[in-house]
């Protein structure tokens, strides 16, 4: 998988047309002018929704419905969540956050995924 994985924070950003800090900005663009793929993680949709459900999040769409049109985005893709990652995601050595978000995207990074 070449490309970038965004984080929920960088889709919301991303999504509003907030203007990204760099050096995310320069990626971004230079994704862009290779066209390569972005990438979105399906974990990101349960984030949105949690906070939408907690009032923390107002959508103009329901949580699917929002990530779905930012999926359809140009050059957004849907990461791969194998269930290989979120097994891994629960054996991490040390003390990780709790939060399985953080952990299945750095799972799901593309230097960590075997796409052959």
């Amino acid at each position: 998988m070449s490309g970038c994985l965004l984080d929920t924070c960088a889709v919301i950003w991303k999504a509003n047309n907030d203007i990204l800090r760099e050096p995310g900005a320069s990626e971004l663009s230079d994704l862009h002018s290779r066209n390569s793929p972005i990438y979105v993680s399906p974990i990101t949709a349960w984030e949105i929704a949690t906070l939408a459900a907690n009032g923390e999040m107002t959508l103009a769409f329901k949580p699917d419905i929002w990530f779905q049109k930012f999926c359809n985005l140009p050059r957004i893709a849907l990461a791969q969540m194998p269930p290989e990652v979120l097994v891994a995601s629960a054996y991490l050595p040390g003390n990780p956050p709790k939060d399985p978000a953080p952990i299945v995207f750095l799972l799901q990074l593309p230097e960590n995924m075997d796409t052959s």
